[in-house]
């Protein structure tokens, strides 16, 4: 058994370079389970006292590590080992866990972490509901107050396939959505019953 080790306040400005959002290696990269990482990212955060705070997955709780030498860290309170790996330039790629010796985590660019896609999907969403209530709502008001459409309008066929365009993208957000709360059903297959 190692002896307890506990936070030093002076690593506090080290930290920085290993604080970010992180993915398990072990998960799917070109099929649709991809969806899933989404939702399973692990954070690192540098805390207050000197200690890296690992939040984990799906309500999984966090642990506490504390610095034992150069990218090696150890758990507060506990036994396990955390080691970062650096790339030729210096910057931190990768977080091994004693405890878990299959999975390496990766970490992630700002470009790659949940929160721009989440953000990208969302913007991306208002934007198309924009169009597909938009037009319409334009088209009925000028038509209640009896207005001519300003300017010269598209030829009517480009109007309706953007819209149903938008429509569609709409419904794929939907079923996605709808999808990723069933994450066996994406794993695996397994039929709602």
């Amino acid at each position: 058994s190692l002896p307890d080790i506990k936070p030093n306040p002076e690593s506090k400005a080290r930290l920085k370079k290993y604080t970010g959002v992180y993915e398990m290696n072990r998960r799917s990269f070109t099929k649709f389970p991809k969806l899933v990482t989404l939702l399973t990212p692990v954070k690192m955060v540098a805390t207050s006292d000197g200690a890296l705070r690992m939040i984990l997955p799906a309500g999984l709780g966090s642990k506490r590590w504390a610095e034992a030498g150069p990218d090696v860290f150890r758990e507060v309170g506990g036994q396990e080992t955390l080691i970062f790996r650096e790339d030729s330039r210096g910057r931190v790629t990768h977080a091994f866990s004693s405890e878990f010796g299959e999975f390496a985590l990766v970490k992630l660019e700002g470009y790659q972490t949940p929160g721009f896609h989440i953000l990208l999907i969302v913007s991306l969403s208002i934007l198309f509901l924009t169009a597909v209530l938009g037009w319409p709502l334009g088209a009925l008001s000028r038509a209640l107050l009896r207005r001519p459409p300003a300017g010269r309008p598209a030829p009517r066929a480009a109007r309706w396939l953007a819209g149903v365009m938008c429509l569609l993208f709409l419904l794929l957000i939907l079923g996605i959505l709808a999808l990723v709360n069933n994450t066996d059903q994406i794993e695996y297959g397994v039929p709602v019953l």
